[in-house]
């Protein structure tokens, strides 16, 4: 069984979410986010000592992941047979690598960026609320040209 440690309101959801999809048995412990830091509850499982959610233990296997992606991966190919995945020999393939990664690689940083900026009090004309709001924008240029 997959035991998810979750922080309400991250990207465990995605790990819920996929072992929901695969009828897959989970459970979930539930931490308290802290403020400023991961929570103490967090950072003190086994294995999970910078207190990284989402973080999985495999009690089947005794391996213990972070990195929703990373977790992503460890579940559809050791749980799934690959269902939900493409083959490598797909032809599709690489498309579907590229937008598998680019939620987290390139419209999360762009959404974190906005975020800080927007919520740090710089006049709307400040040149780093222009460059935020500017990769904001091309990447999500991106995704609908290429989607």
């Amino acid at each position: 069984m997959i035991v998810i440690h979750h922080l309400g309101i991250s990207q465990a959801e995605r790990i819920i979410w996929l072992c929901e999809e695969l009828s897959m048995p989970y459970e979930i412990v539930n931490h308290t986010r802290d403020p400023v830091t991961s929570p103490q509850s967090l950072k003190s499982v086994p294995g999970n000592g910078l207190g990284k959610s989402p973080f999985v233990h495999d009690t089947e296997t005794g391996v213990n992941l972070s990195e929703s992606l990373a977790i992503s991966d460890y579940i559809i190919y050791k749980y799934a047979g690959g269902k939900l995945a493409l083959k490598a020999n797909d032809p599709h393939f690489a498309d579907y690598l590229y937008w598998y990664h680019f939620s987290n690689s390139t419209m999360q940083a762009n959404f974190v960026t906005s975020m800080f900026v927007n919520n740090s009090g710089l006049a709307p004309d400040h040149p780093m609320q222009h460059f935020a709001d500017q990769r904001l924008e091309a990447g999500q240029r991106e995704q609908m040209a290429c989607g």
